[in-house]
């Protein structure tokens, strides 16, 4: 790829993070003397200064016969917007196009079942994990004879990476006025594209990496069980007593009365600013929630780690849905039922559901309450018809005790949950 110095990334943490999020490729191959292409979903692993990537073609695709021995290129395609003259300061310009790409050059290893059934089993789990989670449940209750025609018919590969090259074209060679003109831009353009290509552009100019919550492979771990949660450093915003929680796939951020403060006067730049998270506009239609948790907090700050967080994906920064507990450990309408336990709620917004992100999210959040906080004791109050939420309580091991006549969501049964301090 060619790569001027000015926009050439070779941070791999920096380049991993991008890859994650971006991991719908373009894999070339040269079959015959001819290149060949597939466009697939792929994982990307990093471990001990290794990144690999695993994936499949469809057993028809002659592609996977390109395989033996030679090299392939994966190209990870990222935000991209056109750049218009105008925006620049000297009327002697051009237009341009800004982009983020990586390619990943390696000699792609065949995984057949016979050789090795356990790691075509892990490289599935893996991909489902990655794409739904939720679908793990479904393909393991699938009949034997259905999965082997199935993995019959694809052709599994994992790629180590040689030689991985990043090209961030973000005006870094325009001047700096040039560069803040471009991102204002872009940032007002309602198609996420383009409005991407302005996020990492501000960024870069803040002094932080252009993916926002990117983690180091070395610190990443999977998750088992409840969640992992643990600190780390707070963003512009936040508190510094707060308390993030990260899973493996997402960080559950407090929303601080500076967040709501900006939501409710419609500052989508500077919410998502004090965050660290970019905040969809949609979520400015929940005024009278917000109005609520504002209050709360105003009322006793203290209260922040244990009431509304986003939900924000690691790899992009995306906030994708909330939760909380309603109010702080053993509040007295829930000494009835759950002595000093917590009620919990949370919403993935819709183009993020079915992806298993609210069952993560709340075993991260229930599993820094245990641990880090010692409440064995959790609440959920689920409409009788929310059919999601009630296979989400089941999976948790709530169980039913009550019910009660919410004054907006009418009839809710209550259920409570018993963990392990």
């Amino acid at each position: 790829m060619y790569v001027p110095p000015a926009f050439r990334e070779d941070d791999v943490d920096i380049l991993v993070a991008f890859m994650r999020a971006h991991s719908f490729i373009s894999l070339v191959s040269v079959l015959d003397g001819a290149p060949v292409a597939s466009h697939i979903p792929i994982v990307v692993d990093a471990a001990e200064g290794q990144v690999s990537l695993s994936g499949h073609l469809a057993k028809a695709n002659p592609q996977w016969r390109a395989f033996d021995g030679r090299a392939s290129l994966a190209i990870f395609s990222g935000p991209h917007a056109y750049i218009s003259p105008s925006l620049y300061e000297k009327r002697e310009s051009v237009p341009t196009w800004n982009y983020i790409a990586a390619h990943a050059t390696g000699v792609p290893r065949i995984v057949t079942r016979a050789d090795d059934p356990a790691a075509i089993e892990a490289m599935l789990a893996a991909m489902i994990q990655q794409y739904e989670a939720a679908y793990q449940i479904q393909w393991d209750s699938l009949p034997a004879t259905f999965r082997d025609s199935m993995l019959k018919g694809i052709v599994a590969f994992t790629m180590p990476v040689t030689r991985l090259e990043g090209k961030y074209k973000l005006s870094q060679n325009r001047s700096p006025a040039d560069q803040r003109n471009v991102a204002t831009a872009l940032l007002a353009s309602d198609d996420p594209t383009v409005a991407g290509v302005g996020a990492a552009m501000r960024r870069i100019d803040e002094g932080r990496s252009p993916h926002p919550l990117s983690v180091a492979p070395s610190s990443r771990r999977l998750v088992s069980g409840l969640s992992r949660g643990g600190c780390r450093s707070p963003g512009k915003g936040i508190a510094l007593d707060s308390t993030v929680i990260e899973t493996d796939r997402l960080v559950l951020i407090p929303m601080t009365t500076a967040f709501f403060e900006a939501c409710l006067a419609g500052d989508l730049d500077t919410a998502s600013q004090v965050i660290g998270l970019r905040v969809p506009e949609d979520w400015l239609l929940e005024g009278a929630v917000m109005r609520v948790f504002l209050e709360r907090l105003r009322r006793d700050p203290a209260a922040q780690p244990w009431l509304m967080r986003g939900i924000g994906l690691r790899a992009t920064g995306e906030m994708i849905g909330t939760l909380g507990f309603h109010l702080p450990p053993d509040a007295e309408y829930l000494r009835g039922v759950a002595p000093g336990g917590v009620e919990m709620g949370y919403t993935v917004f819709p183009a993020w559901r079915r992806q298993g992100y609210a069952r993560e999210a709340c075993a991260g959040l229930m599993g820094w309450a245990t641990r880090e906080q010692g409440i064995t004791r959790f609440v959920v109050s689920i409409s009788p018809e929310n059919e999601p939420s009630l296979r989400l309580a089941a999976h948790f091991g709530f169980r039913k005790v009550g019910y009660h006549i919410d004054d907006e969501d009418g009839l809710e049964d209550i259920f409570v949950r018993e963990a392990e301090a």
